[in-house]
């Protein structure tokens, strides 16, 4: 279904099955050997399980694919056989909460009142992002204006949890929480006004930090009433998170984020049992 000049992934009973995740993305685990191979196989997942209701309601992470992503790749791998230096976040793929402005597909922030909206360039974190090598697979499906933590899109529905779809994902960032948790892309960027990058990476078993407000750029973000969310990314571990962390802001601890982490001396908690759930 189209959606402007992307892809519309829609459905409002949409799910995937749980067991999927044993099967996420290869293309994540063993990237094949250009940029557009590995693209095109990430795309090819989300379309294989974003909407898949086999064993229930959807993921619906994912609200649209964007159409250029084979083509950005394309040049990408053209730039490094030319010589181009690989950037920190080389070939990455990336998920962009329907929040952010980006020049190549539109933008809703959730709702049916701005389907087709398109912006003229992208946000600016979308920029810092791209320009890092990342590649923008899609725009992920979340609460409605931000203004919600149950993953219920008024432009593309209800997103279910990655590791059981009948169960909240937690919200607003929740395609993004989920795209990460489902396999489908190791990093996603969101936005948190009051808990919308924490929440949904909690209910989903994925990592993120709440910047403080107005550290990074929110140049291209939709404002939720007179302030602007603060942008942020969810991603698969605490490694990657602090790689592209550096990339919005390169003053931001740029050293650490460059160096493994170290847990000497740390104490750390095991959560033995939740509700009736060991």
């Amino acid at each position: 279904m189209g959606f402007g000049r992307g892809l519309l992934l829609t459905g409002l009973v949409l799910p995937v099955p749980s067991a999927a995740l044993a099967s996420a993305a290869p293309a994540l685990e063993s990237p094949p050997s250009t940029c557009e191979a590995r693209i095109r196989a990430v795309q090819a997942e989300i379309l294989r399980r974003n909407l898949a209701t086999g064993s229930g309601p959807p993921l619906n992470a994912f609200q649209q694919l964007n159409p250029y992503a084979l083509e950005q790749a394309a040049a990408h791998d053209r730039a490094r056989a030319a010589g181009a230096p690989a950037g920190p976040l080389d070939c990455l793929p990336l998920a962009v909460k329907d929040n952010f402005a980006t020049a190549d597909q539109p933008m809703a922030a959730g709702s049916l009142a701005l389907l087709g909206n398109q912006p003229a360039a992208d946000a600016e974190a979308v920029a810092r992002l791209r320009a890092a090598g990342a590649i923008v697979v899609g725009t992920t499906t979340m609460d409605e204006f931000a203004f919600g933590i149950r993953g219920l899109s008024g432009a593309a529905g209800r997103v279910g949890n990655a590791y059981d779809p009948w169960l909240s994902p937690g919200g607003s960032s929740s395609g993004s929480a989920v795209a990460v948790a489902a396999g489908f892309v190791p990093l996603a960027l969101g936005s948190d006004n009051c808990g919308s990058l924490r929440l949904p990476a909690v209910y989903n078993g994925a990592v993120t930090l709440r910047p403080t407000q107005g550290r990074f750029s929110s140049a291209g973000l939709l404002p939720l009433g007179f302030v602007n969310g603060t942008p942020g990314l969810i991603a698969r571990d605490m490694g990657l998170l602090a790689r592209g962390l550096a990339v919005l802001d390169p003053t931001w601890r740029s050293a650490q984020a460059a160096s493994p982490p170290d847990l000497r001396g740390r104490r750390l908690a095991v959560l033995a049992k939740a509700g009736d759930q060991d």
